[in-house]
């Protein structure tokens, strides 16, 4: 049988697979939390989509084999790639799973919600303006569905539990990982569509949603959603937050340090608490003495003057904080009206 022939059954398991991620709640009355694993969600599917057309399963579809998808005809590795997708199939599928392992709950399907069929999840929305060229290639799915299996007949399952949907988007993350796993001269191509549809966009509230729930699972993404959003002049919220936790996390090691200090000075510092003194609280302890050493001493000014025997005034500038046999440390001139000295205070 030819590549594309044996290649067949991964399509379809594939376009399966990522079209059943739609029976997972939008999320639109859950609150902004829900959203956000939601899209996390959301994320993996357009990693697997990303996937497919990166190993040229569109193209098999229409009898034109990519040179990617050639490695489908190997036993092992096609048996690979329908094992992995089959697991993906399986999450969304068994619905006991679902309820006791990932946190989910059925939705009773409503009027509204039933006028609402094929429509757009909030998390497509929100990512649409971002991956253009992927919800593209997912509507082309759509449209060639079987009728036989008709999407709007499966459960459609809400968020319960926000612990164990994480497990859930962890699980289908380690799925897609061992994906690219199989055919390692993509992952970079992979990677590369992804960045080039970030750096495309223009919506800064997608970026900084894609940025926020990326930033734990795939740092990549998150970094690339944080420079785009640089470039466009906007604020990267994840940076933003990194940033004051850095400031935080000095804050309280400072803090940390005087306890110390003052333990030690009134004996009751335990050989505990010594051992607490890491090399971050070292460290901390040498900016300190640094900084407090750079802001010993004061800077004085003074004029003298007119004298009566003279109609000038004698300007002086004296920085305490130096030796008194340092003679760069006062100036004294009649003529001039700046200081030339080494020392920073003088500027």
């Amino acid at each position: 049988m030819n590549v594309v022939g044996l290649a067949i059954g991964v399509v379809s398991l594939w376009k399966t697979c990522v079209e059943i991620f739609e029976v997972i709640d939008s999320g639109r009355k859950y609150g902004m939390e829900h959203e956000i694993l939601r899209v996390k969600l959301e994320v993996e599917r357009i990693r697997l989509v990303t996937w497919g057309g990166a190993v040229g399963l569109s193209e098999v579809e229409h009898g034109r084999p990519s040179p990617h998808s050639a490695r489908l005809n190997q036993d092992d590795v096609r048996a690979a790639v329908l094992g992995l997708l089959g697991c993906i199939q399986h999450v969304f599928e068994n619905t006991k799973r679902l309820q006791d392992s990932y946190g989910l709950r059925p939705v009773t399907s409503t009027p509204d919600q039933a006028d609402d069929e094929g429509r757009p999840t909030q998390s497509q929305l929100i990512l649409g303006p971002i991956f253009q060229r992927s919800y593209k290639t997912l509507r082309d799915l759509a449209k060639n569905r079987q009728r036989g299996t008709p999407l709007h007949k499966k459960t459609t399952w809400a968020i319960h539990d926000k612990k164990k949907f994480g497990e859930m988007v962890s699980e289908i993350k380690g799925f897609n990982d061992n994906l690219e796993s199989l055919f390692p001269d993509i992952k970079r191509y992979t990677s590369e569509n992804i960045r080039n549809e970030i750096n495309q966009s223009e919506d800064i509230n997608a970026l900084q949603t894609l940025e926020e729930a990326t930033m734990d699972q795939h740092e990549d993404i998150s970094c690339a959603a944080s420079d785009r959003l640089e470039v466009m002049g906007a604020t990267s919220v994840v940076r933003s937050r990194r940033s004051w936790d850095q400031h935080t996390i000095t804050y309280s090691a400072s803090q940390h340090i005087g306890r110390v200090n003052a333990d030690a000075e009134v004996g009751a510092g335990s050989h505990t608490e010594e051992k607490e003194l890491d090399e971050l609280s070292k460290q901390m302890e040498a900016v300190e003495l640094y900084a407090s050493n750079k802001s010993v001493g004061a800077l004085t000014l003074s004029l003298i003057g007119p004298h009566s025997y003279s109609a000038r005034v004698s300007a002086h500038v004296y920085w305490d904080g130096r030796k008194s046999d340092d003679s760069t440390s006062t100036w004294d001139d009649q003529e001039k009206g700046f200081v030339k000295n080494s020392h920073a205070t003088f500027g």
